[in-house]
């Protein structure tokens, strides 16, 4: 179907993951396939925000599952969207 659909489905290339979720832990940006088992996942990685951008600029229709590309603890923020 996807194929038939001209779609892509588009799985994260590096994550930010971090020992606990809580302001101002230290978070670290690793391979996707790499995030350590007393680790979580809390966000994409800079790599993968750039592939879904790269994406965006041609695309027409989007369905997302999940937080949109904002992971925030009060006091810190992993990253910013861009416009």
């Amino acid at each position: 179907m996807q194929k038939k659909m001209n779609c892509e489905i588009i799985l994260p290339i590096d994550i930010v993951v971090a020992k606990e979720f809580a302001a101002n832990t230290n978070c670290e940006t690793l391979p996707a396939d790499a995030c350590p088992a007393d680790s979580m996942i809390l966000d994409a990685g800079s790599q993968t925000i750039k592939l879904i951008h790269e994406h965006l600029k041609h695309t027409k229709t989007v369905i997302w599952n999940g937080l949109a590309l904002k992971c925030q603890i009060e006091g810190k923020v992993t990253f910013k969207r861009r416009k």
